[in-house]
């Protein structure tokens, strides 16, 4: 027979276990906000207004116009919330839900459960969280913001698919020689990652490629959000930058062209400082944004 109290400390124990259990299942995963543009803001307004709204959240991390990170406060894994109360993790999820592209991507792992709005005491929970730390996102980001600034855009998990959507003329990017282009609000600046420098070291060389061959390349792109030519120097915003959303600074001429960091021969180590820079990349591509 139970007693009195034992009965009373289990009945109120199921009671506030089945309350919690009832709260999270309730818990919608976070949601994006609609925009709300007035019907004559242009696209690169609408474009770099997305962007920064989604920097902001972060907690506005960035790297100096020298390549070096002056602010870093969350990553994609973080428990801790961001600025408007947001789960990093879940803000991740979301970019992939809303950026048209969870559905794009090719593997044989769960991750469709991430498309759920329920975050109940079940295994897709892990599953997502695990999910946004362990896929590369910073195409899915680009993606994202394109779609909430409702721009004709090749949404994909690789940015090497919207290079050659713009390459091809299609959508509202084309590209051009970020060496010679002036760089404005709105537009793409991408470079290419790893082994692909040795095959696409330029503009021209990206040309020949994609001319030439069907394959992709692990490439970058971020979002311009400001130029200022009083200043000589024009903002950036991409995703999975250092596990974030990052603005970058980067130098610009007299004409708006974007001045690239000069090679360094010597590693980025502890004893040579001067050649650790964040900005130098392999540049290959200014993706131009048609405002028509």
């Amino acid at each position: 027979m139970i007693k009195p109290l034992k009965l009373f400390i289990l009945t109120t124990t199921l009671f506030l276990t089945a309350c919690v259990s009832a709260d999270l299942a309730q818990t919608n995963l976070w949601q994006s906000p609609t925009p709300n543009f007035s019907p004559n803001t242009s696209k690169s307004e609408r474009i770099a207004t997305i962007a920064l709204r989604e920097h902001q959240v972060w907690g506005e991390p960035f790297i100096t116009i020298d390549g070096k990170i002056a602010k870093y406060d969350h990553y994609e894994a973080d428990n801790s919330r961001l600025a408007d109360g947001s789960l990093a993790w879940e803000r991740v999820v979301a970019y992939w839900r809303d950026g048209n592209v969870l559905t794009k991507l090719n593997r044989k792992l769960p991750y469709h459960q991430c498309n759920k709005q329920d975050k109940s005491i079940n295994a897709s929970s892990n599953i997502c969280r695990a999910f946004a730390s362990d896929v590369a996102w910073s195409a899915t980001f680009v993606s994202y913001v394109m779609m909430q600034a409702g721009v004709d855009f090749e949404t994909s998990p690789r940015h090497f698919d919207y290079i050659r959507h713009s390459w091809l003329g299609r959508g509202d990017y084309r590209v051009a020689d970020p060496l010679v282009s002036r760089v404005a609000v709105g537009d793409l600046l991408c470079y290419v990652r790893g082994d692909a420098r040795q095959l696409v070291a330029n503009y021209q060389d990206l040309h020949n490629y994609l001319t030439n061959h069907q394959t992709g390349l692990p490439a970058h792109c971020d979002i311009a959000v400001n130029v200022d030519k009083d200043k000589g120097e024009a903002w950036f915003v991409g995703g999975n930058v250092m596990h974030t959303v990052m603005l970058r600074k980067m130098k610009i001429g007299e004409q708006g062209q974007i001045i690239l960091p000069q090679e360094k021969a010597s590693p980025c180590t502890p004893k040579d400082e001067q050649s650790c820079q964040l900005n130098r990349q392999a540049w290959v591509v200014l993706l131009k944004l048609v405002e028509g």
